[in-house]
């Protein structure tokens, strides 16, 4: 897990070298600033984001009008999850562009969905995470 990444894209200001200092984190619930960022990264809609963390499009649409606070910690524990996935993804595609358009294709390892539709289970942010490491490691699925 490249902790540096996901402290890069989710702009964390708090003191984080190690896994477990995100475990702690996550339990203390990340900023609500996260789950913005994170939007960012991926180019996604309001929709795109409650639907990943579980959460109403109205509660995405207040975390941006109010963003001072702190995430639930299952939607830390979600935010983190998926910022794991946004870093996997840069680094195997070497950037956030390719990244992006790779997540919104079709993909035939996947039963022809995109890995963006998989994202809204945990057993699908999985089985995204192992097509990247399989793309990483040049297996061809």
């Amino acid at each position: 897990m490249e902790v540096d990444n996901i402290v890069k894209i989710l702009h964390i200001k708090n003191k984080v070298k190690t896994p477990l200092d995100l475990v702690e984190l996550e339990k203390k619930g990340l900023p609500k600033k996260s789950v913005i960022l994170l939007g960012r990264f991926f180019s996604a809609t309001n929709s795109d984001m409650a639907s990943w963390l579980l959460v109403s499009p109205k509660t995405i649409w207040r975390y941006n009008k109010n963003l001072k606070g702190l995430l639930k910690h299952r939607e830390s524990e979600r935010v983190l999850k998926l910022a794991m996935l946004a870093s996997r993804c840069k680094d195997v595609f070497e950037g956030t562009e390719i990244c992006n358009e790779w997540l919104r294709s079709n993909n035939t390892a996947l039963g022809g969905k995109t890995p963006f539709s998989l994202m809204q289970s945990n057993m699908g942010i999985e089985m995204v995470l192992t097509e990247l490491g399989r793309i990483e490691y040049g297996v061809i699925s």
